[in-house]
């Protein structure tokens, strides 16, 4: 088994929204933009899969897809989109920087922990996060709080951005092509996202790398991002680089 760190994945709604006060036969015939991150990711496949069950009977929900949460939230704050499908460590990073309020946003449901860990090939020599030293990974360079996610696990093993040769990218889904094209020692990624069967049928198989939970470790890493903690992840055939 393996130890990643994870938040809990949740759909955020303006109050508005929320609080509208419509008949129900008004709110059932409207529909409602899903804003997520861009095809490809992870919250983007949940997103259309929960669109999906929604639109059975109805069109209910729309998938709207945009490059960053940072660019989402702050619309969900300002009425102009009505759910945003992310997770709690990135609402938190982003309410912190003073781009939403929390008066305008509300939690609507809480779908499952979403898992997130640092991924590199299984031919690296890497086996914890503290071979990492001196390796080459993402910078976000317009998504601080998925930043803030891989300072934190690199805090997990004991490195800072000093320890580690940055490499610059628009954004997480980005990583992948970085990655498959030799650019990156290693990416940040949840177990199961789809876009690792291609990276590892381009640089052959893959190993995602274990954290530390002991309490000093663990601190470290919630000193970034308080709102992270560790879980046990069994292998699965549908997880990619967990054995």
């Amino acid at each position: 088994m393996l130890r990643l760190a994870f938040g809990r994945l949740a759909a955020a709604i303006t109050a508005l929204a929320l609080l509208g006060g419509q008949p129900p036969a008004v709110v059932a015939a409207e529909t409602y933009a899903l804003g997520t991150t861009s095809p490809g990711s992870f919250p983007y496949t949940l997103a259309a899969a929960l669109a999906g069950v929604c639109n059975k009977d109805s069109d209910l929900l729309r998938v709207q897809p945009f490059g960053t949460f940072e660019q989402i939230l702050p619309l969900v704050d300002s009425g102009e989109l009505s759910f945003a499908l992310t997770n709690v460590v990135e609402v938190d990073a982003i309410m912190k920087a003073g781009a939403v309020s929390a008066e305008h946003l509300r939690a609507v449901a809480f779908l499952f922990p979403f898992q997130i860990g640092l991924v590199v090939r299984a031919d690296s020599g890497a086996v914890s996060v503290a071979d990492l030293k001196g390796k080459r990974v993402p910078e976000f360079t317009t998504q601080a709080s998925f930043q803030g996610n891989l300072k934190a696990l690199l805090a997990n093993g004991g490195l800072s951005d000093e320890d580690v040769e940055r490499v610059p990218l628009a954004n997480f889904v980005k990583e992948y092509d970085a990655m498959s094209q030799g650019q990156l020692d290693v990416i940040l990624a949840p177990p199961g996202q789809p876009a690792l069967a291609d990276v590892s049928q381009r640089v052959g198989e893959l190993r995602f790398l274990p954290i530390d939970d002991s309490p000093a470790s663990m601190a470290a890493m919630r000193a970034i991002s308080p709102l992270v903690y560790a879980t046990e992840v069994k292998p699965n055939p549908n997880f990619i680089g967990i054995d």
